[in-house]
Order: C-alpha cells, then sequence, then structure tokens
C-alpha cells in the first residue's frame, strides 16, 4: 500500500494539515485535528488538489458545528 502524503491548508490565519492515500480511483483523506476521513473519486482531478479540497470541506464542516 502507498505511504500516505501530505496535505495543507490556510483558513483565516489557521494552517490545517492532514495526509492522503489514494487507492484506486479514488484519494482519501484524514484531517490530523479531527481524525474524520472523507474520499472522493479522483477522475480526472489531481490528487493533491483534490485532498486540499476535501480537508478544506472537513474543515468547515467541524467549524460550523
Amino acid at each position: 500500500m502507498e505511504q500516505p502524503n501530505q496535505v495543507t491548508i490556510q483558513i483565516g490565519g489557521t494552517v490545517h494539515t492532514g495526509s492522503y492515500r489514494v487507492e484506486g480511483n479514488r484519494v482519501k483523506v484524514t484531517a490530523d485535528a479531527y481524525g474524520s476521513t472523507e474520499a472522493a473519486r479522483i477522475d480526472e482531478a489531481d490528487t493533491h488538489d483534490l485532498a486540499q479540497v476535501l480537508l478544506r470541506e472537513m474543515v468547515r464542516r467541524k467549524e460550523d458545528l
């Protein structure tokens, strides 16, 4: 199995980190701060860009709670 890759985003002044793995035609992201996981089909997307989008959505959902 492939080693996880690191992904970082910045929202406001806060940096959020996570890791992602490519599993077949899906990218699976785990947020470091929350431990939550999100996955999406890759299709034609860049895997790192998709991982950033997924991490951003996880952070926004947690902040909305």
